[in-house]
C-alpha cells in the first residue's frame, strides 16, 4: 500500500522526481567509480606473496639533490650477505631490448633481475622455471623468461615455447619459462622479457656504476628501522674501505607499497576528497527539495490525519517514499558507475598506467 502510494506521487511529479533521481545518480556514480579506482590503485593489497614484509632499499650519499639511488653491484652483493635480515634480497634494472625472431623483430620493455627475484615475490612460473643461483655467473647458457602477454601475442601461447631460442639485442637465448598472466612487478612497468643481471664481469666489480634496485623480503620480526640499522654499518664499513665510492653513503628502506603508490597517492586522495565534498553538496540539495515537497504536502496530510490516519502512518508513508527514491537513485548510480569505471580506466594513456598499471583492473565491486 506504502509502495504503491509511493509510486503514483512521484508519478504525479515527474519533474521532481527526474531532478532527484539524476542528482543522486550523479553523485553516487561518480563517488562509486572514483573508489573503484583508488581502491584498486591504493587500497587493494599488492598483488605478491605477502606484501607487507616488502621493502625497497636505495643507496643515499650527502648533497644528493635526488635523495636516493640504485646501488652499485658489489654493494647490493654485500647487502646480501645480511642473511639474518633479509629473507631475500633481488636486484632489477629495467631496460629496453630487441626481440627477434622467425616473426621479425620489435623493441620492447624488459627488466634484468638476479636469479631469486621472482621466489622473493612469490612468483611462478606457469610454464616452466624461473632463474637460478647460476644464472648470475657470467657465462654459460643466455636465458629469458617471458610475460604471459608476450608469450600469448608473439607466440600464440605455443605450450612447447620453453626451450625454444629467440635473439635479444642479437644474443640467443633460451626461453627459460612463461609467468603467469597476473604478474606485475609495478616499478618496471609492462616489462615483456626479463633477463638474468649479473651477467656482465665487468658491472660486477664497479662500485661507481650504481644501476642496480634492490627489492628485499624482510624476515618475520625484523623491523624496518633494525635492518636499516644493519644496512647502515655495512655502508660505514664500505666507506671505510672505498672511501672514493663509497665515503659518505647511506641507505634508505621503505615499504614497496610506498615506492608504487607514493607519486599517485596524493593526487588520488585529493580527487577522491573533491569527489566527496560533491556528493555532500548532492545530499543537501536532494534534501532541501525532498523537505520542500513534504512542506508542500502539508495540507494532505491534515486532511489523512483527520480521517483516522495515526502520525506512525504518516511517517511510515514518507519512510517508505524516500526510500523508493534513494534505492532508485542508488541503483541508477551503480549502473552509471560500471560503465563510468570501465570507460576511465581504459581511456587513461599508456604512459599514466606504467606508474598504476593495475588502475586497469578497478571495477565496481556489487
Amino acid at each position: 500500500m506504502d509502495l504503491r502510494i509511493a509510486i503514483r506521487g512521484y508519478a504525479r511529479q515527474p519533474a521532481f522526481t527526474i531532478v532527484v533521481l539524476f542528482t543522486l545518480a550523479l553523485g553516487i556514480g561518480a563517488t562509486t567509480a572514483m573508489f573503484s579506482l583508488v581502491n584498486a590503485v591504493l587500497l587493494r593489497p599488492l598483488p605478491y606473496d605477502r606484501p607487507d614484509r616488502l621493502v625497497h632499499v636505495y643507496e643515499t650519499q650527502p648533497n644528493d639533490i635526488a635523495g636516493r639511488s640504485a646501488a652499485s653491484y658489489p654493494d647490493f652483493m654485500d647487502w646480501r650477505r645480511e642473511h639474518d635480515v633479509f629473507s631475500g634480497l633481488e636486484g632489477y634494472d629495467p631496460t629496453n631490448v630487441t626481440v627477434a625472431d622467425a616473426n621479425g623483430a620489435e623493441m620492447l620493455q624488459g627488466a634484468r633481475v638476479t636469479s631469486g627475484f621472482f621466489t622473493t615475490l612469490g612468483v611462478t612460473p606457469v610454464r616452466g622455471r624461473a632463474f637460478e643461483a647460476d644464472d648470475d655467473i657470467p657465462g654459460g647458457t643466455r636465458e629469458v623468461v617471458l610475460s604471459h602477454k608476450f608469450w600469448m601475442r608473439r607466440f600464440d601461447g605455443n605450450p612447447a615455447i620453453v626451450g625454444k631460442t629467440i635473439r635479444i639485442d642479437g644474443v640467443p637465448h633460451e626461453v627459460r619459462g612463461v609467468l603467469p598472466p597476473a604478474f606485475r612487478f609495478i616499478p618496471v612497468g609492462e616489462a615483456e622479457v626479463w633477463l638474468p643481471l649479473g651477467r656482465d664481469p665487468e658491472a660486477r666489480a664497479q662500485r661507481f656504476n650504481h644501476f642496480v634496485n634492490a627489492v628485499g623480503r624482510l624476515r618475520d620480526g625484523v623491523a624496518i628501522p633494525q635492518a636499516r640499522q644493519r644496512l647502515s654499518a655495512v655502508m660505514r664499513a664500505l666507506g671505510s674501505e672505498y672511501a672514493t665510492t663509497n665515503g659518505g653513503r647511506d641507505v634508505i628502506i621503505v615499504p614497496l607499497r610506498e615506492v608504487i603508490d607514493g607519486p599517485v597517492e596524493r593526487p588520488l586522495l585529493v580527487l577522491f576528497g573533491a569527489i566527496g565534498i560533491v556528493l555532500l553538496i548532492v545530499c543537501a540539495n536532494v534534501a532541501n527539495l525532498v523537505l520542500a515537497r513534504t512542506v508542500e504536502r502539508g495540507r494532505e496530510f491534515a486532511i489523512r490525519s483527520a480521517i483516522g490516519a495515526s502520525r506512525w502512518r504518516l511517517v511510515r508513508q514518507l519512510l517508505t517514499e524516500n526510500l523508493v527514491l534513494a534505492l532508485t537513485g542508488a541503483s541508477i548510480g551503480a549502473i552509471l558507475a560500471l560503465v563510468a569505471v570501465d570507460e576511465v580506466a581504459m581511456s587513461i594513456p599508456d604512459r599514466m598506467t606504467r606508474q598504476m598499471p593495475t588502475i586497469r583492473d578497478a571495477s565496481v565491486d556489487m
